[in-house]
């Protein structure tokens, strides 16, 4: 029932009848409880109903003893693209939440922990559909998306890591306000300070006797999350929701049973051709490959005949980039709204990446998790965080392992690991 919830995604945004936003909004807007005690696909589930019954797919009788209240959607029509206010190098400022009201809670498109804080535009991804108008199936004013690079010390107090780790994240026009370059150039100097100081404090720091360290908390936390395998609560919903849209017999059906057994067919061969491999042995082996598929992996990848988008329709298609691991720089990938990932290319994601702990550790502390991984970086590597969104998948490109000349692409593609792509791994053994 799982994959076919996620098969059912596919096939309501192709159709133009649900996007990615709706249904995050949909998540989202669940009672706390429900949120904390469902498991992920319990989640897509509720979501797609309630978005099913809003929109008039599906009455409301044959899902009410299941689901709650719903409401009524408020449509819009769509406009141009708004004009890109910012350039590569500019110093920006995040807005607080309390400062951006064209939006309707609860479905906001930045992470909480960047809210008001000064960073740098590393990318111009273009103009998208706004997420927030998306999030009640509407149309609007597309705009321009770009990457900010924030540095650790200036996320999290008391980031005891290297002062020059970062984390990319992907951010629209309208959260930005501009600041002057000095602004920015004075933040990393505190930064820089607080961090050799929260340095100092760590070495010296024991945990007390009756304390759990931190990631003892965390471990926990994650742990009490719905284990794979268990009896799910809210299944039913979610196999109801299939029948009634899939069903042969069912007046509401938007596909076949055959249809959805071919979208689930999909679903599970996503990534199973080796298309992320592929790309990597190919960037080993030949540097112009290499400079596109950093420059343009949606170029890239069609040059090898995969198709990078997760989905397309009336959703718009989602971009992939590749960042590459140096002996300078270690990249690690995360989600932390959701657990965005690039499914066409890797195939689905891991349970671990979609868990509460990896998507809130990938950016608080991201030297202690990868050590965890067995990847212990020295103070001169810096780790770059990308926080990935719903339009924007990110892969990591790894360093190629020593003692492989000669070797050919089959070869080389038994090296690379999924986790190494997510960036996680950081050394591939020969």
């Amino acid at each position: 029932w799982e994959r076919q919830v996620h098969a059912l995604v596919g096939v309501l945004a192709s159709q133009g009848k649900m996007s990615v936003d709706c249904l995050r909004r949909g998540v989202e807007s669940l009672d706390p409880y429900l949120y904390r005690t469902m498991s992920y696909y319990e989640k897509w589930a509720a979501s797609m109903a309630d978005h099913c019954v809003r929109t008039g797919l599906v009455p409301a009788e044959a899902l009410r003893s299941a689901m709650g209240y719903v409401e009524d959607v408020e449509l819009s029509s769509s406009g141009d693209a708004a004009r890109a206010r910012f350039a590569v190098g500019d110093s920006v400022r995040i807005l607080p939440e309390r400062e951006r009201l064209a939006y309707r809670r609860p479905h906001i498109r930045v992470p909480g922990y960047i809210h008001e804080s000064v960073g740098r535009v590393t990318k111009h991804h273009g103009a998208f559909p706004d997420p927030e108008l998306l999030a009640y199936n509407e149309s609007g004013v597309k705009q321009p998306l770009y990457t900010i690079r924030f540095l650790q010390g200036s996320l999290f107090w008391g980031y005891a890591g290297s002062p020059s780790d970062a984390t990319d994240v992907e951010v629209y026009q309208p959260w930005l306000e501009p600041v002057p370059p000095e602004a920015l150039e004075e933040e990393e100097e505190r930064v820089r300070v607080r961090v050799l100081r929260a340095r100092a404090h760590a070495e010296r720091y024991v945990p007390g006797p009756g304390h759990d360290t931190r990631h003892d908390v965390e471990r926990k936390a994650c742990e009490a999350e719905p284990a794979s395998g268990e009896v799910f609560r809210y299944q039913p919903l979610a196999e109801a929701l299939i029948r009634v849209l899939s069903s042969d017999d069912s007046p509401y059906a938007v596909m076949t049973s055959a249809d959805l057994r071919a979208a689930v067919a999909r679903v599970d061969g996503l990534g199973q051709r080796g298309e992320g491999t592929q790309l990597v042995a190919r960037a080993w082996t030949d540097d112009a490959f290499r400079e596109l598929l950093l420059r343009d992996a949606d170029a890239a990848a069609r040059q090898l005949g995969f198709e990078p988008s997760n989905y397309t329709g009336s959703t718009g298609a989602t971009i992939l980039s590749v960042v590459q691991n140096t002996p300078q720089v270690h990249n690690l990938v995360v989600c932390t709204l959701c657990s965005c990932y690039p499914t066409s290319i890797l195939g689905l994601s891991p349970a671990w990446y979609k868990s509460r702990q990896y998507r809130a550790r990938a950016v608080r502390q991201p030297r202690e998790l990868l050590q965890e991984w067995g990847v212990d970086l020295p103070d001169e590597v810096s780790v770059v965080v990308h926080d990935s969104t719903a339009d924007h998948r990110v892969m990591v490109l790894p360093q190629r392992p020593a003692n492989t000349d000669g070797w050919s692409e089959e070869q080389l593609r038994g090296l690379v690991s999924r986790d190494s792509m997510i960036g996680v791994e950081r050394t591939l053994v020969t």
